[in-house]
């Protein structure tokens, strides 16, 4: 945490300079630090707090689509100030991963109801990353169901269902690619020209402080939204910022020991860091904080088990 923090604080003042807004985010990654390892002190607090911040959200949800219905694309206007529907199902796929987690660290049982509400909100909000995201949660969730007798035979069942929906169900695949964003395919040209414009911008100074947007689509045609945590994270703190988001969970449980328990922590670390490489959900924004909520509570389940 204090070489996090001493990173931080040596790349802000640059940061400041090229960008005015880079003492929010300064203050917003070290309030979500704070709070997040405050909150994963007691795994039982974490653990009430994720709860309810889950079902508020979903709460939510459910009250605004009771009031606008399914048709269309409602989530489209949840938010105020022209926020897409991505936003709504990637807040929900980030609080549903630490839910998640916080149930298991305390149960050891995963959280198999709300992740399928997670799923058939992520199918209403039309999304594509959010979908898969979440399709993925659930099905590594009844995956790990407690009993482990039932685990493989419930893979494989699973795995066997999916494959004859897949194959034989051609009415339902058509509905649900009309539905969502699945029929446009995985690549998506728009994020890869954020990327590459970006990548080829990179030069030795913007490499260590940050890269600009300026002159890319990013700036002409994305409102300055780079839709990927990654590129913002340097774009805002530099390549060591960047670097050490990604490495902290290492960093975090370098010497302690290594488990089958940790395999599903580090299944739904994955997902949300694939999930932040297709939207700016996180480095550095206010969900920060389920980030190193996540990161701590594998830790402190590492040493359980150590």
């Amino acid at each position: 945490m204090l070489i996090f923090v001493l990173i931080l604080t040596l790349s802000w003042p640059v940061a400041q300079i090229r960008n005015l807004s880079a003492i929010a985010h300064y203050i917003t990654v070290l309030l979500s630090l704070f709070c997040a390892f405050v909150l994963t002190r007691d795994l039982h607090v974490y653990l009430f707090a994720s709860r309810w911040l889950l079902i508020g959200a979903l709460a939510s949800i459910g009250i605004y689509l009771s009031q606008t219905g399914l048709e269309g694309f409602p989530l489209e206007e949840m938010i105020p100030g022209g926020s897409s529907s991505n936003g709504v199902t990637s807040y929900l796929i980030v609080a549903q991963l630490n839910y998640c987690l916080a149930k298991f660290v305390i149960h050891r049982s995963p959280a198999i109801l709300t992740s399928m509400l997670t799923l058939f909100v992520c199918y209403v909000g039309y999304g594509r990353a959010s979908l898969i995201a979440a399709a993925s949660l659930c099905y590594i969730t009844i995956i790990f169901y407690p009993k482990e007798k039932y685990r493989i035979p419930g893979a494989v069942l699973i795995s066997i269902i999916m494959y004859f929906i897949y194959d034989k169900n051609e009415e339902l695949i058509d509905s649900l690619i009309d539905a969502t964003k699945i029929g446009s395919g995985l690549f998506d040209w728009a994020r890869a020209a954020i990327l590459e414009e970006y990548y080829n911008s990179i030069n030795f100074f913007t490499f260590i402080f940050g890269g600009s947007y300026d002159g890319t689509v990013t700036a002409y045609y994305f409102n300055g939204n780079p839709h990927n945590s990654y590129i913002r994270a340097h774009h805002i703190f530099g390549i060591f910022y960047l670097v050490l988001v990604i490495v902290f969970p290492l960093v975090l449980f370098f010497g302690t020991s290594i488990s089958s328990t940790l395999l599903y922590p580090v299944i739904l670390l994955s997902i949300f860091y694939t999930r932040a490489a297709t939207e700016t959900i996180i480095f550095p924004t206010m969900l920060d904080l389920f980030f190193f909520m996540i990161c701590f509570s594998t830790y402190s389940l590492s040493k359980m088990r150590s």
